[in-house]
């Protein structure tokens, strides 16, 4: 086929049919959004199974790069026409860098033939590098062919749009009420103690971060004091108390930040015995910071000793427990 434009993309939503537009140069890439990127293939030939191409394969190449426009490329090759290979583009841009996602299991074939009914679904070696394609047929997957626009294919994929932000997490502790001591990867507490984290967020790209959200996942024992978030940034250097405690939950959205600004988000915990273990325990409070799809986290930890006499006491009845038992059995064996 000689057609023009033959590989197009659309953002996935509403299907049309055959209103859907499909953008054949350039697409705007946007964050989290799912894209599909659709391939046309037709042997022009009108002879019909009297002019059938042979070994029709289909392929395409997405980058693994990073990049503020990526192209992805088509391709068409038969064994038995010529040229034997032709190639298409979609160009996905953006404002900053980013990076496409194939989803596995998403490469379909719909044709009046085989893919009439809803579409038959292909191997998601047609996106590997180096696979050389997959074939497509009309009556079944052999590479068959045959020529005019009643036996036309239609190739889709989709992939995912992920921008690449650049940023830096920081998590650390102290005791509450230690404002003097640094703060560090690991503080040393007993059941009962305030303990303080701050999270520290960094933009190191070169362009404006928006809607940057801070969330903490906390352990177990470790039991958040209701009200204690408080906001630190340029706009509020005082700190700024929070109105939700969703940082331990779903997290909190700290605002928009310039290139090398940040912001720290500190927030107290309450150390309980709701199942520590005898002796020393480690809980590990991972701070998370999130940018559009983009994720990093960090950790801080607290270790606790927990010699509670109360255990002590336990061990104690347990062990006049089984000696008391063991002393009964004894007597009523001699007697």
């Amino acid at each position: 086929t000689e057609e023009v434009n033959y590989v197009g993309a659309r953002m996935v939503g509403e299907n049309q049919g055959a209103q859907n537009v499909w953008n054949g140069n350039e697409i705007e890439a946007i964050d989290g959004g799912f894209y599909y990127i659709r391939l046309y293939a037709h042997n022009n030939n009108p002879g019909g199974y009297n002019a059938v191409a042979e070994d029709t394969k289909v392929s395409f190449n997405i980058p693994q790069e990073s990049a503020a426009s990526i192209r992805v490329n088509g391709y068409i090759t038969s064994s038995n026409a010529y040229p034997s290979e032709y190639v298409d583009y979609v160009d996905f841009v953006a404002e900053q860098p980013f990076h496409l996602e194939y989803v596995y299991g998403s490469a379909l074939l719909e044709n009046n033939g085989i893919g009439a009914d809803g579409g038959i679904q292909l191997s998601d070696d047609i996106a590997a590098s180096g696979s050389g394609g997959v074939l497509i047929g009309y009556d079944e997957l052999d590479g068959r062919v045959p020529g005019c626009y009643q036996y036309a294919n239609y190739i889709t994929i989709m992939v995912k749009v992920v921008y690449d932000y650049s940023f830096a997490l920081d998590t650390q502790v102290r005791l509450a009420g230690s404002a003097d001591e640094p703060w560090q990867k690991e503080s040393a507490a007993e059941i009962g103690d305030i303990i303080e984290f701050q999270l520290t967020y960094e933009n190191t790209d070169s362009f404006t971060q928006e809607d940057v959200v801070i969330r903490s996942v906390l352990p177990a024992n470790l039991e958040y004091v209701a009200g204690s978030t408080v906001l630190y940034n340029v706009n509020y250097p005082n700190g700024l108390v929070s109105d939700t405690d969703a940082v331990v939950d779903n997290g909190i959205s700290i605002g928009a930040y310039t290139a090398g600004s940040n912001a720290f988000v500190r927030f107290t915990a309450k150390v309980v015995d709701e199942d520590l273990a005898w002796g020393s325990n480690t809980l590990v409070n991972w701070g998370r910071a999130s940018v559009g799809e983009t994720v990093q986290q960090d950790a801080a930890s607290v270790i606790v000793q927990n010699n509670t006499p109360f255990h002590i006491l336990i061990v104690i009845f347990l062990v006049i427990a089984i000696l008391s038992g063991s002393a009964f059995i004894i007597l009523r064996i001699k007697i």
